[in-house]
């Protein structure tokens, strides 16, 4: 039986070019809003409230099943 052979082309390696860290150049910090909220979404904390009534009244159910 005949042996295949594989014929590949060279592959030139490149090398990586990364850019260069700019360093003791800062720009201003973007300000944001707490009060802006896109619609739909709510506050963190708003969702804290939220989480919390629902988990309390799922314990109050279990709680309620175990009697």
């Amino acid at each position: 039986m005949k042996k295949r052979t594989y014929k590949t082309k060279p592959q030139d390696n490149m090398e990586v070019h990364e850019p260069t860290a700019m360093y003791g150049i800062s720009h201003p910090a973007p300000v944001v809003e707490d009060t802006l909220l896109p619609d739909g979404y709510m506050s963190l904390e708003q969702f804290g409230d939220i989480f919390h009534q629902k988990l309390d009244a799922c314990y109050e159910n279990i709680q309620g099943d175990c009697q």
